[in-house]
């Protein structure tokens, strides 16, 4: 997103039969790798992510006689190649179970395995996105208050893995986390005083 460096990531190269030529975990300056094969094929392959963040496509890159540096990612003006790492995002979004609008209104919490709140906020006409949360961790959606007219839902639980995807124990449509929220329901019956039979008319 803003091309900041990046520590904790695993790296490696990889030549072409698929040996590792070179690993490192990425520190806040450039790793300069020698003694690579000019025309020969390798692989550039992220293993670990650091927390908050998905592990990208491998990229494969060459090395001509001259030094430069071909890439199917990116390579800046020093003939730097850059491996750009997305932050997590989970989107939620609060809908009305029986017709999938979305509802305004409803005070929604992110919570941690411990319990503590990662974050709150006030559901609207459109899903709420959350970014860098922790791969391969369980969280818990709760609703700590409906709008007006709704029941408060069970709790539902999500995760993200190294590649983004998220599952949960609720709906998800499109990546989307559906918290699903039924109206709330009354039965009036009018009856005897005296005996509880019910009346009609």
């Amino acid at each position: 997103a803003d091309g900041s460096e990046l520590e904790g990531a695993t790296i490696q190269i990889i030549d072409g039969k698929g040996r590792i030529e070179n690993e490192w975990v990425s520190g806040d300056e450039a790793k300069e790798i020698q003694g690579l094969k000019t025309g020969e094929e390798y692989t550039l392959r992220v293993t670990v992510a650091p927390e908050g963040y998905t592990i990208p496509s491998d990229t494969a890159f060459t090395i001509d006689e001259k030094g430069e540096v071909t890439s199917s990612g990116t390579v800046n003006e020093d003939g730097t190649m850059l491996v750009e790492l997305e932050k997590t995002e989970v989107s939620v979004a609060v809908v009305d179970i029986a017709d999938g609008s979305e509802l305004e209104g409803a005070t929604v919490q992110i919570l941690d395995s411990n319990g503590k709140v990662v974050d709150e906020w006030v559901s609207g006409v459109e899903a709420y996105d959350f970014e860098g949360l922790k791969t391969g961790k369980e969280y818990t959606l709760r609703v700590t208050v409906a709008p007006a007219g709704y029941k408060i839902p069970s709790d539902t639980t999500f995760a993200i893995d190294e590649a983004g995807k998220v599952t949960s124990t609720g709906t998800v449509e499109d990546g989307v986390i559906l918290v699903e929220l039924e109206k709330t329901k009354g039965s009036v019956v009018v009856v005897d005083a005296a005996n509880e039979k019910e009346l009609e008319g």
